[in-house]
C-alpha cells in the first residue's frame, strides 16, 4: 500500500473542511426555509381564520 504524504494529508483535510463548511450553509439554508414557510403557513391560517370568521363560519 503506498504511503500517504503529508501533502496529501494536508489536502484531505482541506477536503473535508470544505465538506463540513458545505453542510453547516445547507443545514443554515434549510433552517432558513423551514422558518420562512412556518411563517407562510400561520399567515396563510390566520387570514383562513379571519375570513370564515367574516362568513361565520368555524373552523
Amino acid at each position: 500500500m503506498p504511503e500517504i504524504t503529508d501533502l496529501q494529508i494536508q489536502q484531505r483535510m482541506e477536503q473535508f473542511s470544505a465538506a463540513g463548511a458545505t453542510c453547516d450553509l445547507t443545514r443554515q439554508h434549510h433552517e432558513n426555509l423551514a422558518r420562512a414557510y412556518g411563517k407562510i403557513i400561520s399567515v396563510v391560517e390566520r387570514d383562513r381564520s379571519k375570513a370564515a370568521s367574516r362568513r361565520g363560519v368555524r373552523s
